[in-house]
């Protein structure tokens, strides 16, 4: 029963059994009816407390989940700055391999903060159906570099629609 529900009834049982005490003679009749309202009483006030108390339990959940959501969110843009430094940086064959690694990293980090941003962005990045055009100015240094180029460029574009809503 709600709160206010509770304090209802407790009135109403308080009335009730107060106005007919009024008329009984018997002193434990009396004393029994006044007992009977003090519990309702009691009763509707720990109602309107619990209920009271499991709102702002939810109000405090509520915001605890907006904080988490935006620390996810202020990952996810740190690491969509560091994923167009690594892309736009420009590498020698030599660097390749290291840059690889770094990239597979960045990946990797960037699907963990995904997941905890919204469950549905993740697959979106994970399985990328088509790839955008890498940008003009980029020089890749073999096929695997453009490949991750373009693969970097639409994980980036879908981080910044999914982040700008």
């Amino acid at each position: 029963m709600s709160g206010r529900y509770a304090l209802l009834a407790s009135f109403i049982l308080t009335v009730l059994f107060g106005g007919l005490s009024i008329g009984v003679e018997s002193p434990i009749a009396r004393a029994l009816a006044g007992a009977v309202a003090l519990v309702a009483l009691a009763i509707a006030g720990y109602e309107g407390w619990s209920s009271e108390r499991g709102a702002r339990r939810a109000i405090e959940q509520a915001l605890e989940e907006d904080k988490d959501n935006q620390a996810a969110a202020d990952r996810l843009w740190s690491l969509r700055s560091q994923g167009v430094e690594i892309r736009n940086r420009r590498i020698t064959p030599e660097e390749f391999a290291a840059w690889r690694e770094e990239y597979n990293s960045w990946r990797d980090q960037v699907l963990l903060a995904a997941q905890r941003f919204d469950k549905n962005l993740r697959p979106r990045l994970e399985t990328l159906d088509t790839v955008r055009s890498a940008p003009a100015d980029l020089q890749p240094i073999n096929p695997k570099h453009q490949k991750l180029i373009e693969t970097m460029t639409e994980i980036l574009a879908r981080l910044y629609e999914s982040l700008s809503r």
